[in-house]
C-alpha cells in the first residue's frame, strides 16, 4: 500500500514540473506582429485601423450560440448515424459540428463577402492573429466576446490559441 502512495505522489511531482514549468506570458512580454492593411491576408481581424470592432463582429455577436447549437447537433447527427461504433460517430459529428457552427458563425455575420468588405487588417497565419490579439486587445473589456466569435469563424484559430502564444514567447526569448 505505500509503494503505491510513493508512486502516487511521485506521479503529482512530474505533473508539477512537466505542466507546472510552462508559464504562460504576459501580454508585455511578447512582441505584437504586424497586420496586414487590408483585407488581402486569408484570416480576417476582428478589430479595426481605429480600434474599434469590425462591424461583421458587431453583426455576429449572436453567432456563439448558433455555432454551440450547430456542434451539438453535429455530434448527434454523427452518432446515429455510426450507433455501431459511438466514438467514431461522436468524432466524426464533432467535426460535422465544427463546419456547421462555423457555417452558422460566417452567415450571422453577414457571410465572407461581408465580412472581408467591413475588413481592414487582417493576417496570413493564425499565430500571428492569436499573438495581436492577445498583445494588443487582451485587456479590453469586450475581449472574450471578441475572441469567441473570432473562434467559432476561425476553430483552428480558437483550439491552438494558447499553444500559438506560448510557442511564440519561446521564439522570442530565444532570439534575445
Amino acid at each position: 500500500m505505500k509503494a503505491i502512495h510513493n508512486w502516487g505522489f511521485l506521479f503529482c511531482i512530474f505533473l508539477v514540473l512537466f505542466y507546472g514549468c510552462s508559464v504562460f506570458p504576459k501580454p508585455n512580454q511578447l512582441y505584437a506582429p504586424v497586420p496586414i492593411q487590408g483585407n488581402g491576408g486569408e484570416i480576417m481581424c476582428p478589430y479595426t485601423q481605429d480600434d474599434t470592432i469590425a462591424e461583421w463582429v458587431d453583426t455576429g455577436m449572436a453567432a456563439s450560440a448558433g455555432a454551440a447549437i450547430g456542434g451539438a447537433i453535429g455530434r448527434e447527427a454523427g452518432s446515429r448515424a455510426i450507433k455501431s461504433i459511438p466514438i467514431i460517430g461522436s468524432i466524426f459529428g464533432g467535426s460535422v459540428g465544427e463546419a456547421a457552427g462555423r457555417a452558422i458563425a460566417v452567415e450571422a455575420c453577414g457571410g465572407w463577402d461581408s465580412i472581408k468588405e467591413c475588413t481592414d487588417l487582417s493576417f496570413n497565419e493564425y499565430d500571428d492573429l492569436a499573438v495581436w490579439l492577445y498583445v494588443t486587445k487582451s485587456n479590453r473589456e469586450d475581449y472574450g466576446d471578441v475572441f469567441k466569435l473570432t473562434g467559432n469563424i476561425y476553430p483552428k484559430f480558437k483550439k491552438n490559441y494558447h499553444k500559438y502564444i506560448k510557442k511564440r514567447y519561446k521564439k522570442q526569448t530565444k532570439e534575445k
